[in-house]
């Protein structure tokens, strides 16, 4: 079953590619899918991370065919396919190559999950172009008509509209019926129905095979000496005009990024179905080194199955072997039955294409309303309208430029304050006397404490200096003194948000309050400098409120002198390495603020001792304990591993 599956997917795809101008090389490329799938299936059985796995080529062969049409184009309307089939097997095979090896070099170096850095909305968007691609491409399979405006009356003629209608009316049902690799089995089961209603109504109608070949209903007919030269691709790149081929380079990143999306897709929903673990990137590895080998042999691009892999799932038969069988059928038609694929009616190929471009447009223009946002879902239709009207290169620029847009205006909705607090509810850990919090009690709410987090740049930024604004101009709110700013959790800033800070020093200056940040990081310092810091002063202060320049090293005094030292001053705004040492340094300012003379009123040690014991202690019998003693600087008040004789 597998390896059926893998022909008619591979004769579907490969007919896809070999098609208009390059139709009369479709032989040969029949032969290309078959070994492409062949090498894939046996690299698969040998070491893919799920033992039923099965693979061949697959949606983007879309590209391919683009490619191809588009040499067709550059060669001109009078192209002689002798010329045109040689350009486009050896632009596939080379294609596969590349393909190959970037897969392996992404999986080796395991950067299997860049892919997923990619918006989703774009995905989505540049899938459903490939879908649209892979309609249009079943239409053609069916009927030797593109689907354009100008084809249109041809495609509605008589004689045309029972080639392509049914298929396409099956692959619609087929997409809303089988989503997801569910029900995969009903894809085979249809397809029986189909060649077998379509031969009993030929056998009804009187069509003998030569009116059905010659009205175009059946694959083929195929040269008698087999499906082309095995190795053609050889002497197709050895002459190709590979000035030709370099315009098409940039399809070919297109092909790399729709086979990783591919890869993506399939392992994430086969985990789903499977309920195991895939390696990503040991898949990505084991399809490069697949799409090498398939190369060497003039192969297509192909990765690994989604819904075939369903179906040996749901058959319960996830054995290596399945892959080995596959590649056997697989090989057994390619060398002996490739006569029986021109008994095939084109409407099978036909199908596989509608049903696979039906999916993604259904999934993706449709099924997408209800779970994404209208936003990302805005964007999905924009990457679909830009891949059909331009390209599907521009479709991807728009869209990651969308992407982006939408990225930046979602993030700016994520609250940039972590929380916010007042110097009256949180405190510098430091012991203080009753006196000093009671004025701290009084004064702390002038001391607003923002708690800052993730990303800052402009947009966020500028919800922070709305929130100090807000502030501002609160009547209900008790003066500013003091703005602690906490970056503690903050990853990074950009310059715009830099330009923001340098508008709070402005609102620091208007309304005269002084802006402290805590635990930044050095690039995010250097960031602010560049921005526009001009002054910078390294300083240390004591706690008696007296300010010297330099960086303190060599001071060793302790106690009431104790340093707050790495304090950057930048205009008006002071930096501390944590946010304790910005608030006791808040703190020491509002305490000097507001004491006369600008330190602590003196006040004797029986009142305090009084304040703190409770109503029945005797102070003045606890006092007569109590023995004065002098320390000079650097000496120790106390020793590890002392015996213990005083209380501190």
């Amino acid at each position: 079953m597998a390896g059926l599956l893998v022909i008619l997917f591979s004769v579907s795809f490969s007919t896809l590619v070999f098609s208009g101008a390059a139709a009369p090389g479709v032989a040969a490329g029949y032969g290309m899918a078959l070994y492409s799938g062949l090498i894939l299936c046996l690299t698969m059985a040998a070491f893919s991370t799920y033992p039923g796995m099965v693979a061949g080529p697959d949606t983007s062969l879309a590209i391919l065919a683009l490619a191809a049409a588009s040499l067709a184009a550059a060669l001109g309307p009078d192209v002689a396919p002798e010329a045109l089939v040689p350009l486009v097997v050896a632009g596939a095979t080379a294609s596969t190559g590349v393909i190959g090896l970037v897969l392996f070099l992404l999986g080796q170096f395991r950067l299997g999950n860049l892919v997923r850095y990619v918006p989703f909305p774009v995905v989505g968007g540049f899938l459903a172009g490939v879908g649209w691609l892979l309609v249009g491409g079943g239409v053609r399979t069916m009927t030797d008509l593109p689907l354009e405006w100008a084809a249109l009356p041809g495609l509605l003629a008589p004689g045309e509209l029972p080639k392509w209608l049914p298929g396409a009316a099956i692959g619609l049902a087929l997409a809303l019926g089988v989503r997801e690799g569910r029900h995969a089995r009903t894809i085979p089961a249809v397809l029986v129905v189909v060649i077998a209603a379509f031969w009993a109504l030929a056998w009804a109608l009187g069509a003998d095979l030569r009116d059905l070949r010659e009205g175009a209903w059946l694959l083929g007919p195929f040269p008698k000496d087999g499906l082309g030269d095995p190795f053609q691709h050889l002497g197709a790149l050895a002459g190709a005009d590979w000035s030709l081929l370099a315009h098409e380079v940039p399809k070919l990143g297109t092909l790399v990024m729709l086979v990783l999306v591919g890869l993506l897709l399939t392992g994430t929903s086969l985990e789903l179905i499977t309920r195991t673990d895939i390696d990503l990137n040991r898949e990505l590895k084991v399809a490069g080194l697949g799409n090498l080998l398939s190369a060497l042999g003039g192969g297509l691009p192909g990765y690994q199955y989604l819904g075939t892999t369903s179906v040996v799932h749901q058959m319960g038969a996830p054995r290596r072997l399945v892959g080995v069988v596959a590649a056997g059928v697989i090989g057994a038609t390619l060398l002996f039955g490739y006569q029986a694929l021109s008994f095939l009616p084109r409407l099978v190929p036909g199908i596989l294409l509608m049903f696979m471009g039906f999916s993604f447009l259904t999934t993706w223009l449709v099924f997408a309303w209800r779970t994404l946002s209208r936003a990302e879902y805005g964007v999905v239709v924009l990457v679909f309208a830009v891949v059909v009207l331009f390209g599907f290169m521009e479709g991807v620029a728009a869209g990651i430029v969308a992407g982006v847009v939408l990225f930046v205006v979602n993030y700016s909705r994520v609250n940039v304050i972590r929380f916010a607090v007042d110097g009256a509810a949180y405190h510098a850990n430091v012991d203080r006397t009753e006196a000093a919090r009671a004025v701290l009690a009084e004064h702390g709410p002038g001391t607003l404490i923002l708690g800052l987090q993730g990303f800052i740049f402009f947009g966020t930024a500028n919800r922070l200096v709305r929130r100090v604004s807000q502030h501002l101009r609160d009547p209900s709110a008790a003066p500013l003194t003091n703005l602690v700013l906490d970056f503690r959790r903050v990853s990074g800033l950009d310059s715009s948000a830099a330009a923001s800070f340098n508008r709070l020093a402005q609102y620091a200056t208007r309304y005269g309050f002084r802006i402290v940040g805590t635990g930044l990081a050095p690039d995010a310092r250097d960031r602010l400098k560049r921005a526009g810091i001009r002054r910078e002063r390294r300083m240390w202060e004591d706690r008696r409120g007296r300010h010297r320049d330099g960086d303190g090293n060599g001071d060793r005094r302790t106690g009431a002198d104790r340093r707050v030292r790495d304090v950057i001053e930048v205009q008006r705004m002071i930096f501390f390495p944590d946010l304790d040492r910005g608030l006791e340094w808040c703190e020491e300012a509002l305490l000097r603020a507001h004491w006369p003379g600008g330190a602590e009123p003196a006040e004797p040690l029986a009142e305090q001792l009084r304040r703190s014991f409770p109503p029945s202690v005797d102070v003045a019998r606890f006092i007569e304990y109590l023995a004065v003693e002098d320390y000079a600087p650097d000496d120790a008040l106390i020793h590890q591993g002392d015996d213990a004789k005083d209380i501190f």
